[in-house]
């Protein structure tokens, strides 16, 4: 997504770059276009149990959308997201940043895992 953001940018030679503790290589002058809107959601667990459904999970149905990875699967157990390493799904979005704040807004009200009361 970054690089259909900044062009003539390769984010994945720019983070070897970091790791290995050498300059980034960005672009020094780029004007982010408005179409270009990148946004990467998580996606929490609201609470502690087993999953028994997952809801609203059809983000292609979205302008916006332009990936995404759901973890939620009913049956397995989970505690409520505490950090972004444990989210129910990631979303990634982009676009124009009012088509993309309409999309985020409609995905985390629409989005739920619903988990039964159990704790372990």
């Amino acid at each position: 997504m970054t690089r259909q953001a900044v062009e003539g940018w390769d984010p994945f030679v720019s983070l070897v770059r970091a790791h290995c503790g050498l300059r980034l290589d960005v672009p020094r002058c780029f004007t982010p276009r408005p179409e270009t809107w990148v946004r990467h959601l998580f996606l929490p667990y609201t609470s502690t149990g087993t999953v028994v459904a997952v809801d609203g999970a059809d983000f292609d149905r979205f302008g916006t959308h332009h990936s995404n990875f759901v973890l939620a699967k009913c049956g397995e157990y989970v505690t409520r997201t505490t950090d972004i390493t444990k989210c129910s799904a990631f979303v990634w979005l982009m676009g124009r940043k009012e088509d993309v704040d309409a999309d985020t807004d409609e995905i985390f009200r629409t989005f739920f895992v619903s988990t039964t009361t159990e704790t372990r």
